[in-house]
C-alpha cells in the first residue's frame, strides 16, 4: 500500500500493537519466498533482498492502478454478460464498451492496423490476378505457342499461387477484424506468407536454371517434340525456316521456306518469344514477394502495436 514498507504503515510503527505487528511480519515473511508481491503494480522497482537474509524492500503499490486493472480484467471476463463488474460500474455511472468492442477494437484505428488491412487487401488482389493469368494461360494451352514455350508446369504454378494467395490474404483480413484475440491467426498469416515466398524463389531458381541453356532446349523441342503447326507458326511470324537453318527440321508448307532467298533458321524468334514470355513470369514473382514481404512487415508491427496496447491503456486509465 502507498506509504508502507514490506506491508506496514512506517509512520505508525511505533503506535502498532506488538501482536498484529508480529503477525504482518510472519505474513512478510512467508510471502517474501513467493512472487506474489510483483504481481502489483508499483511507483517504483522491486528490490530483492539483502544477502544477510533480510526481506525484500518492496516500492509503494499503485493502488489506482491495480485497482483499475482489476475492474478491467473482471469486466472483461464477463464477455458482455451481467456480472459483478459490470454491475458495480453500472451503479457509479460508468459505462465500459463491451468485451469484444474492448479486445477486438483496440488496434483498429492505428497507423499498423491501416498498412496491414492494406497490404492485406493488396496480396488478395495478386490472387485474383494470378489465378486469372494461370486459368487463361492453362485454358489456352491448345491454341497458340505460348504453352510450348512457357510450360504446364509454369501455368499451374500460377493458378497454386492465386489460389495461396486468397486463402492467406482471406485468414489475414478475418484475423484483423480483432486482432488482440486472434494472435495465433496472424502468427499463422505471417508464417504462410513467408512459407509462399521461399516457394517462389524456388521457382524463380528452377526457371533460372532453364534459361541457362535455352539454346539447347528450344533446339530440341523443335526437332524431337513440336508439333509441325506450333513450329509453321513461329517460321511465319519470324519469316523464318528450320530452326538452326533451313535445312533444319523445316515444315516445308510455310511461306518462309518456299521464299529460296531466306536462308536462316527461327532460333531468334523462338529465343526472343521464350524470353519475353518468362520476363513477365519472373516480373509477377518479384511484385508478388515483394507485396508477401511488405505483409509480413506491417503483420509484424501490428502484432507488437497490440501487445504493447493494453498495457499502454491501462496505464493511461
Amino acid at each position: 500500500l502507498p506509504g508502507t514498507k514490506n506491508g506496514h504503515d512506517n509512520s505508525d510503527a511505533d503506535d502498532t500493537d506488538p501482536a498484529l505487528a508480529g503477525l504482518m511480519s510472519a505474513m512478510d515473511h512467508e510471502l517474501s519466498a513467493t512472487h506474489v508481491g510483483k504481481s502489483f503494480f508499483r511507483h517504483g522497482h522491486v528490490y530483492d533482498g539483502d544477502a544477510d537474509g533480510s526481506l525484500p524492500e518492496l516500492d509503494d503499490v499503485n493502488v489506482d492502478l491495480n485497482l483499475v486493472h482489476n475492474i478491467v480484467e473482471s469486466f472483461q471476463a464477463q464477455e458482455g454478460l451481467p456480472g459483478p463488474a459490470g454491475t458495480m460500474l453500472g451503479q457509479a455511472g460508468i459505462s465500459l464498451p463491451r468485451s469484444d468492442d474492448y479486445t477486438g477494437s483496440q488496434c483498429d484505428a492505428d497507423e499498423a492496423s491501416r498498412m496491414f488491412k492494406f497490404w492485406t487487401y493488396l496480396y488478395l488482389v495478386c490472387g485474383i490476378v494470378a489465378l486469372s493469368v494461370g486459368a487463361y494461360y492453362i485454358g489456352a494451352q491448345g491454341e497458340g505457342h505460348r504453352a510450348f514455350i512457357v510450360t504446364a508446369h509454369a501455368l499451374r504454378i500460377y493458378v497454386f499461387l492465386g489460389l495461396y494467395f486468397m486463402t492467406t490474404a482471406s485468414l489475414g483480413i478475418f484475423a484483423s477484424l480483432a486482432p488482440l484475440k486472434r494472435k495465433r491467426l496472424l502468427y499463422w498469416y505471417t508464417g504462410l506468407i513467408a512459407l509462399i515466398i521461399f516457394i517462389m524463389l524456388v521457382v524463380s531458381i528452377w526457371l533460372w536454371t532453364r534459361t541457362l541453356n535455352i539454346n539447347d532446349y528450344y533446339r530440341d523441342m523443335w526437332r524431337n517434340q513440336w508439333p509441325d503447326e506450333i513450329k509453321l507458326m513461329f517460321e511465319d511470324q519470324g519469316k523464318c525456316c528450320g530452326y538452326l537453318s533451313r535445312d533444319d527440321s523445316p515444315v516445308g508448307s510455310a511461306a518462309s521456306c518456299q521464299d529460296a532467298s531466306i536462308k536462316y533458321g527461327c532460333m531468334y524468334t523462338v529465343i526472343f518469344y521464350a524470353q519475353h514470355s518468362h520476363r513477365y513470369i519472373y516480373a509477377g514473382l518479384v511484385s508478388f514477394c515483394l507485396v508477401g514481404l511488405a505483409c509480413m512487415v506491417t503483420s509484424a508491427l501490428l502484432l507488437i502495436d497490440c501487445s504493447e496496447e493494453v498495457p499502454s491503456k491501462a496505464a493511461d486509465i
